[in-house]
């Protein structure tokens, strides 16, 4: 019975470990525009991975000619920014036992105008939606034959979003 138990806690360890080496590269922050001079700014803070970094650059390809500051930062900076000081702010994250990280509900939960919002929530189960109220909430499965569109929905919330700044 204790060989059983350490067996399950060797697993533990490993799928923490395995877990843990999946999330420590971050995303370097990036400045596009310049702050004072453009007509709106845009928050994208995202986590490091393949089908993740392919949205944010198709995103900021298709807004490139806009009149767009856009500063795209690691989740794990959020605690650093003001909400305030963004017309649009897009979120993506990973879903984790069934949730969102705690950083990125912590500074969800400090919004005030919650309509500035996007999350783009990875998840395996496209069904699942974070309970974010009064938050435009997506959910799409990390698959590259689907980041053209899922690039293309969010661009246009994005858009519209700006629009209405």
């Amino acid at each position: 019975m204790v060989q059983k138990e350490w067996r399950i806690i060797v697993v533990f360890l490993w799928l923490l470990l395995v877990a843990s080496a999946c999330t420590l590269q971050k995303v370097k922050t990036v400045e596009i525009g310049e702050q004072v001079s453009m007509k709106h700014k845009m928050l994208i803070a995202t986590e490091y991975g393949e089908f993740k970094t392919t949205v944010v650059d198709g995103i900021i390809a298709a807004l490139k000619n806009e009149p767009l500051y856009v500063k795209v930062i690691d989740v794990t900076q959020l605690k650093e920014e003001n909400a305030a000081d963004f017309d649009a702010i897009l979120i993506i994250n990973t879903c984790m036992a069934w949730n969102l990280s705690p950083e990125v509900l912590a500074f969800i939960d400090k919004v005030k105008s919650k309509d500035r919002l996007i999350v783009l929530a990875t998840a395996g189960d496209e069904q699942w939606t974070a309970d974010l109220e009064a938050v435009d909430v997506m959910t799409s499965a990390s698959q590259m034959e689907s980041a053209d569109q899922v690039t293309i929905t969010v661009t246009n919330k994005l858009r519209t979003l700006l629009a209405t700044q």
